[in-house]
């Protein structure tokens, strides 16, 4: 029995505030997926901004608790590293910044220097994020999932790591790279529906394009690559691959339904 697009609209508005479930109970996980596949989509309320807004929201409600984590606010070791988004995050922390010339020039400023060759053979350039302030981050709430999931321990682990240079031995808990390595697949699974280039970009670089061309959100929502020339290349491990397309045969057929 085939069910009405607005039908399972409604069906699935009551797991949308809710986070990812711990079982195997896959209607929840389908919600979420149809929800951020509309909001990628082609349609007249489309949003990419409001797609990684909901993305980010689900992984802050979904993250394992009762970790003694080192994180706190003011501490920003780790924040010098190259942040890798998707598209839609992207846009968000564009929203955040247009307003704002000294942030808008400092990306951009960033962006041109990480994208010079490291003179340190296996190490990329690390270099302060431009969206700090007093080490704070300034758009906090619009965090891509990378800056959100990256958590440590041990805040010497980080300070060897991130200011001595040292070898990268940040521990994390295992169920929060978990959560991570999950939400990743979930926002490539809405991209793949939706037809969308799978793809993380540098943030500064991904922003400051977005900020240059004219209706960026509308043509990239309508299917333009907006972003040719900045995808990373990030290979997708055989597992993830299968994982996605599971998430995508879960998911693909109620997204014609009508």
């Amino acid at each position: 029995m085939q069910i009405s697009r607005r039908a399972l609209a409604e069906q699935d508005a009551r797991w949308l505030k809710l986070p990812l479930p711990d079982g195997g109970d896959p209607a929840p996980v389908a919600a979420h997926l149809r929800h951020l596949a509309r909001l990628m989509g082609a349609e007249r309320r489309a949003s990419a901004v409001a797609a990684a807004a909901h993305w980010g929201q689900l992984y802050d409600r979904s993250v394992p608790q009762g970790f003694n984590l080192a994180c706190r606010a003011g501490c920003a070791h780790c924040c010098s590293q190259t942040v890798l988004v998707y598209a839609p995050e992207a846009f968000r922390v564009a929203a955040q910044v247009s307003e704002h010339a000294t942030t808008k020039a400092a990306m951009r400023e960033a962006a041109v220097k990480l994208g010079e060759p490291s003179s340190a053979p296996g190490m990329g350039p690390r270099m302060l994020c431009p969206l700090l302030s007093n080490s704070q981050c300034s758009i906090y709430e619009a965090r891509p999932i990378n800056c959100r999931a990256f958590v440590a321990v041990d805040v010497r682990e980080c300070i060897s790591t991130f200011v001595m240079m040292g070898k990268f031995a940040v521990r994390m808990p295992v169920p929060i790279t978990n959560l991570r390595t999950f939400c990743h697949m979930l926002i490539m699974a809405a991209l793949r529906l939706t037809g969308k280039k799978v793809a993380l970009y540098e943030m500064n670089a991904a922003v400051g394009r977005i900020l240059e061309t004219p209706e960026a959100e509308q043509r990239w929502l309508s299917g333009e690559d907006i972003f040719a020339g900045l995808a990373q290349d990030v290979p997708i491990a055989p597992e993830i691959d299968a994982g996605i397309e599971r998430l995508i045969a879960l998911v693909g057929p109620t997204m014609v339904r009508t």
